[in-house]
């Protein structure tokens, strides 16, 4: 695996190595795993992340998307069981390098579209009120250099949060502290050179710290706020290969760096992330092999989530926790389709339930809130 420059696919995409792969076929993009896999290879050596940041602040309104209006998500959408599950998920539609934002009840039912055009890996704040998103999100002459930014949760009062001085740092920021005063970055230089992962102040981006040089993207918090995962560099193959990274913790003051996946373990698939469940038990990753799977955060007992085979699940293409910890909410291709829908299971693998069912258009779910 390598985060070098040339991996970086897109500046605060954690997720889209993976899932470029779902590109709509009228931009003439791979969209099967055997051929992504060779696209991927090639898009890894000729983009460079700071081109990719300045070419997407100034053609952001041009910028090829998937097309899907609110009316076409709700046909999509299975309806809705009351009382069955409560929350609310956010996801995301992929087209090109940018994605769509909507949200949807965990329960089913219609789906609201957030009317926001952003990079991958929109996560709620803790108390649901608003939305962490990129600046890239915003006017176009804010959009460099990478900092996070807010908006409400209907996708309204985008607010940027540029508190750090140093014009040349990039920021990759994707998940608040349990407690909502800090969010976690990673950062990179204006050549796309990672810099380590760093923390700033929820309320304005400013207090900049740094965790770790570590290459890598910081995942989640642990529910009391002293820990934080990413998915970092695997350190037996370096920047060799692009098929397997390692699981990591690391202290949110910066100290006790470990590595949680062994190499005879199924390894975290490279530009993916962990989330940690909200009894501290248990961290949820996609699997280099493409399966759901957990370990402990001590790296023991890494196993796959037993789904039903008879329920046609192909392959996992991200993973978040229920707010009590009583769910999974994953996307995954069925077997023998090329687009993406949202699953809900138990973490031992029972109760497996179909959240959406959208023919053409690949569904990516990143967060969710109570």
């Amino acid at each position: 695996m390598t985060f070098d420059p040339r991996a970086r696919a897109a500046v605060l995409d954690i997720h889209r190595a993976v899932e470029v792969m779902e590109m709509t076929t009228s931009t003439k993009e791979p969209r099967t795993v055997e051929r992504f896999d060779r696209f991927r290879d090639r898009k890894q050596r000729n983009r460079r992340i700071g081109a990719i940041l300045v070419a997407g602040a100034l053609v952001v309104t041009g910028i090829v998307v998937v097309s899907m209006n609110v009316g076409g998500k709700e046909d999509g959408a299975i309806p809705a069981t009351p009382g069955a599950l409560e929350g609310r998920l956010l996801f995301e539609v992929y087209g090109g390098d940018r994605s769509q934002l909507y949200a949807i009840d965990a329960a089913g039912g219609p789906v609201q579209d957030l009317g926001l055009d952003v990079d991958p890996g929109a996560h709620w704040s803790p108390d649901g009120k608003t939305i962490l998103v990129t600046s890239t999100a915003g006017p176009a002459e804010t959009a460099l250099p990478g900092r996070p930014a807010t908006v409400a949760s209907d996708g309204s009062d985008f607010r940027l949060l540029d508190g750090v001085e140093d014009r040349t740092l990039n920021l990759a920021c994707l998940v608040f502290s349990p407690d909502g005063t800090r969010i976690a970055c990673g950062g990179f230089n204006d050549l796309g050179v990672p810099t380590g992962i760093y923390t700033v102040r929820a309320t304005d981006g400013g207090g900049l710290r740094m965790v770790t040089d570590a290459d890598g993207v910081p995942a989640d918090y642990s529910p009391e706020g002293e820990q934080i995962v990413f998915v970092g560099e695997d350190p037996d193959t370096g920047s060799s290969s692009d098929e397997a990274g390692t699981l990591f913790v690391v202290g949110s003051d910066g100290t006790n760096l470990r590595e949680i996946t062994e190499p005879n373990a199924v390894l975290p698939l490279p530009f993916t992330h962990g989330g940690w469940s909200p009894d501290g038990q248990w961290i949820v990753f996609m699997g280099a092999d493409r399966t759901l799977r957990l370990v402990h955060p001590d790296g023991t007992d890494e196993h796959a989530v037993p789904l039903d085979p008879d329920a046609g699940v192909g392959e996992v293409v991200g993973a978040t926790w229920s707010p009590d910890g009583a769910w999974i909410a994953f996307s995954a291709r069925s077997v023998g389709e090329e687009d993406s829908d949202i699953y809900l299971v138990r973490p031992d693998g029972s109760e497996l339930q179909q959240l959406t069912e959208t023919p053409s258009v690949g569904e990516y779910v990143t967060d969710w809130t109570a």
